[in-house]
């Protein structure tokens, strides 16, 4: 390394995901805390409310995320033609 950051392709590839990911635990933990709450309290304010409210948006979009990127595998293996292009197709998800 030449003391600069050096972002390889995989990288800033993985950002996406990770952010997914991220977003869709985020999202479990305000429902978790949520819960939690209820369960002590007996009911939770309103905004703790408004915080679970906003999680099905952030759900929806990782889950459409997920969903494009499996149909990108499967076009990919639709797209083989032989078994070692299946196996590089089915490595490379």
């Amino acid at each position: 390394m030449n003391g600069r950051t050096e972002l390889s392709v995989d990288d800033v590839l993985r950002a996406p995901k990770e952010a997914a990911l991220a977003a869709t635990v985020g999202a479990q933990l305000v429902i978790e805390d949520a819960l939690t709450i209820r369960e002590k309290v007996g009911s939770v304010s309103d905004v703790t409310w408004s915080k679970v409210q906003a999680t099905p948006a952030t759900i929806a979009q990782t889950r459409a995320y997920a969903i494009r990127r499996l149909d990108g595998v499967a076009q990919k293996l639709e797209r083989a033609s032989a078994v070692g292009d299946v196996a590089k197709a089915a490595q490379d998800a």
